[in-house]
């Protein structure tokens, strides 16, 4: 009876995988798809506008590259809490005619980055509104990327997402990365979010969606916009093609702090994805699990040896998968080539980490009632 139940739980253990590895294999073929797509000339005037708070690392090769877009008509707006900021010495450097720097306004129970985004969408003449985060460092054609899909009215808003480059041999940096990438899975399937790092809008559904009011009383800048595109029926659209590196490293305190703020974020956006996540990685954890056990008992009943070996064996698909996403990713943003190349022998090994993190992430979110970021805290009965 026991091997029975070994078998047939094999075999789901074996349709889970195989069916999760058959997706992976279809990823470029979305990124092909979604590029076939959006595949015309849209480029209106665009307001560029990122909040600043300390310095990033590598933050001048960040704004090189956000300031050397092949874009025809064009304006940056960088907002700071105050002149205080070290960061201000550092964008001195690079104001000019298209290069404004301002200081955010102040506004009653909003935090720091939603009063700078307020303030710079205010100061805007764009016809389409950029968002951005100070640690980005995109390619070329990130905002030409970015931009083109808002021609099609059906489009609330688009976003691309980001992939964390570390420049250290650390694993804790590379387990971020393998763990951040996760993401890419939603926004290649049913439930695309935009992501608060880089996304855009045109400014008619930027004050259609009352977008200023919603951020008044928001803790985040991207579920506002989501919960918006919902509310108005609009599609939100992954570019794959707009992909944004972030070159920074962490230690494991850092790593735990972020996991569990993202979720945090995550969770406030959406309860219900919360809780499907939290049964699908118990579910896949639990399945490795079985396989361990029934390894361990096979000393004492052998028929269990099999079973134990086929369920543990198939966790070196996750590996497989991240490489396959790590492929098509490279064919959509081919001058981060290098970068996947560089890392990809930690990235991929990291990987057998982030199931079991996701899952002590998803159980923390339950219990945290906030969160601190960037020397601000952020609360929210969820």
């Amino acid at each position: 009876m026991l091997f029975e139940i070994a078998v047939v739980w094999t075999w789901l253990v074996f349709i889970v995988e195989v069916a999760a590895f058959s997706d992976a294999l279809n990823f470029k073929e979305k990124i092909i798809r979604i590029s076939k797509k959006f595949n015309y000339t849209y480029t209106p005037f665009a307001s560029v506008i990122i909040a600043f708070k300390g310095i990033d690392p590598g933050l001048e090769e960040n704004l090189a590259a956000i300031l050397k877009q092949d874009y025809p008509k064009k304006e940056y707006i960088f907002v700071l809490d105050n002149f205080k900021d070290p960061t201000y010495k550092i964008l001195k450097k690079f104001k000019s005619k298209t290069v404004k720097i301002a200081i955010a306004r102040s506004v009653k129970n909003c935090p720091g980055k939603l009063a700078a985004l307020i303030t710079g969408s205010k100061m805007a003449n764009g016809e389409v509104l950029v968002f951005g985060d100070s640690d980005i460092r995109p390619g070329k054609n990130w905002l030409s990327e970015l931009v083109r899909p808002l021609k099609d009215s059906s489009v609330g808003a688009v976003t691309a997402y980001r992939w964390y480059f570390p420049t250290d041999k650390n694993f804790a940096s590379h387990l971020r990365s393998a763990w951040s990438s996760i993401g890419y899975w939603m926004m290649l399937g049913k439930h695309t979010f935009v992501w608060g790092g880089s996304f855009g809008l045109t400014r008619k559904n930027f004050d259609k969606f009352k977008i200023t009011e919603r951020w008044k009383t928001a803790i985040a800048d991207d579920v506002e916009i989501s919960r918006a595109c919902k509310k108005f029926g609009c599609k939100i659209q992954f570019v794959p093609t707009a992909v944004v590196g972030t070159f920074e490293n962490c230690t494991w305190s850092q790593l735990k702090e972020f996991s569990n703020r993202q979720t945090w974020l995550s969770k406030l956006g959406s309860k219900k994805g919360a809780r499907i996540g939290l049964f699908i990685y118990s579910t896949l954890n639990f399945m490795f699990l079985t396989g361990v056990l029934f390894l361990a008992a096979g000393f004492w009943k052998p028929y269990l040896l099999t079973p134990g070996l086929v369920i543990v064996l198939l966790q070196l698909l996750a590996p497989v998968r991240a490489y396959l996403k790590q492929k098509a990713l490279e064919f959509a943003v081919p001058h981060y080539k290098p970068y996947f190349r560089q890392n990809r022998l930690r990235s991929l090994v990291t990987e057998f980490l982030v199931r079991p993190l996701g899952n002590y992430n998803l159980i923390k979110a339950k219990y945290m009632k906030g969160i601190e970021w960037r020397g601000r805290k952020y609360s929210a009965d969820i």
